[in-house]
């Protein structure tokens, strides 16, 4: 997702946690945890371009990471002597809002290294747009109540108005990918035999232990068909391959 909705996402889910405890402080922290994962767009390459495509939503973004992210960030508030007493609700917060960037960018269409280093699974569930305004607003408005009237309800409330929302795009989503298998058997687009089509045609080739094949700027998977022109795979390091379909 775009930086403000993690930034407001993190406020949010800090003050509808540890409002009681930490105050406005809770929606600083959880905010600024929020934001942080994306400082992997730093991790870059001038002589592998595709570096910042393979590191971005890795290992800042997983599950596993959370913690030590979450201490770094608590580490800011840890090193004054006056909040040394709060370390512990001031690290729980931010990994509240650590967490709440990865399992954000997850939910969008990405993909997301979220079970590394235990999984090289992308997971991208779809079910809400890289940008969206009204998600965006309903946390917005969550925390400005909040902050205000310091009443931390307010963004308990927007918090659950958001999940319903996820909860709409993922049934929106299955409903979507239901009419477009329906469509593609009456057009006689079959899944299993385009893709024995398209390795007829074009060639077959393993990479980090799935067969996929490539012609005429497709990709064809074992999941179905993907447009691509330019198609790398990376495995821990040992695998990578770019490929330019003309």
């Amino acid at each position: 997702m775009d930086p403000l909705t993690h930034v407001f996402l993190g406020a949010a889910t800090g003050l509808a946690v540890c409002g009681k405890r930490l105050g406005p402080r809770a929606a600083v922290v959880g905010a600024l945890a929020a934001f942080a994962p994306d400082a992997d767009v730093f991790i870059r390459s001038e002589h592998d371009p595709l570096m910042y495509a393979e590191f971005h939503r890795h290992f800042t973004h997983s599950i596993a990471f959370t913690p030590v992210g979450a201490l770094l960030i608590a580490a800011l508030w840890i090193a004054w002597p006056k909040q040394r007493s709060d370390w512990r609700p001031i690290w729980f917060c931010a990994a509240l809002g650590w967490l709440s960037h990865c399992l954000l960018d997850s939910a969008t269409s990405w993909g997301t290294r979220l079970f590394w280093p235990f999984s090289d699974h992308r997971a991208g569930w779809d079910l809400i747009a890289i940008v969206d305004p009204t998600f965006t607003l309903i946390l917005a408005a969550g925390v400005a109540l909040a902050l205000k009237w310091k009443e931390w309800r307010f963004t308990r409330a927007s918090l659950f108005v958001c999940a319903g929302y996820l909860c709409l795009g993922g049934i929106q989503h299955q409903r979507a990918l239901t009419a477009q298998g329906l469509l593609a058997v009456e057009r006689g687009h079959d899944r299993a035999l385009l893709r024995r089509e398209m390795i007829r045609r074009g060639r077959t080739s393993s990479c980090g232990g799935r067969s996929t094949s490539t012609t005429d700027g497709f990709t064809v998977t074992a999941s179905g068909l993907a447009f691509s022109r330019i198609r790398v795979c990376a495995r821990e390091g040992h695998c990578r391959k770019s490929q330019r379909n003309n």
